[in-house]
């Protein structure tokens, strides 16, 4: 029993470190005023905040429990590899309306998004 709930607390630990908050970011205003911020994932996968606005850039489920991230107004998509394209992490961060945009290949990959 003590082995066990160990395990769920080490779980527990490790799904915290994961969430969209735990990752360093930096923010700066814009020419219009308003604030954009840049929250570093992991590799290539980043999210951009701004006006109320979420897009993600190579949404991988190895970096981040993509749950927890606010749902993307945009997916990009810069290639095919599985360091940039999840299928998992997309769904997980995907609303009604929002749009991917990726590169042939990844677009191919996923049966949908708008070819860049």
């Amino acid at each position: 029993m003590r082995l066990k709930t160990c395990m769920l607390m080490c779980s527990l630990f490790m799904a915290s470190l994961a969430s969209a908050s735990n990752f360093a970011s930096d923010s700066f205003k814009t020419k219009s005023g308003k604030e954009l911020t840049i929250t570093f994932i992991k590799h290539g996968s980043l999210m951009l905040t701004y006006d109320n606005h979420s897009i993600q850039v190579d949404p991988v489920s190895e970096y981040a429990d993509y749950t927890t991230f606010p749902k993307a107004d945009i997916i990009l998509i810069t290639h095919e590899h599985g360091d940039h394209l999840d299928p998992k992490a997309i769904q997980a961060v995907e609303k009604s309306g929002t749009e991917i945009i990726a590169n042939e290949n990844s677009q191919k990959k996923l049966g949908k998004g708008k070819v860049l």
